[in-house]
């Protein structure tokens, strides 16, 4: 886990990650988002806001495992929920956590 949290770190530094409800909406709707994240104690009407946003352009969604306060330690901003803007980002944390759940 601790790559992928690597690699959201350097998404936000460089500028490629959104951070929290409204601005991973405001991604969403405006067809920038290539990934959506949401960590695991995210509450159930959050999550179902966000997957519905998400089948409009069928963007990936995909928990993260680990906690919102993990999350804010990598990212550097309290969240937990950000949506990866970059395509390269979104297929190399896509990699990581599909090969961490493929393991377990």
């Amino acid at each position: 886990m601790n790559k992928a949290l690597s690699l959201l770190g350097l998404a936000k530094r460089a500028g490629k990650l959104c951070t929290g409800f409204d601005p991973v909406k405001e991604s969403l709707l405006s067809g920038t988002a290539r990934l959506v994240l949401f960590s695991t104690d995210l509450s159930e009407k959050t999550v179902n806001r966000v997957r519905y946003l998400c089948s409009i352009d069928q963007i990936p969604i995909l928990p993260l495992p680990t906690d919102s306060v993990e999350l804010t330690g990598a990212v550097g901003k309290r969240c937990g929920v950000c949506a990866v803007t970059d395509r390269g980002f979104a297929q190399a944390l896509s990699g990581i956590l599909s090969n961490r759940q493929e393991e377990n």
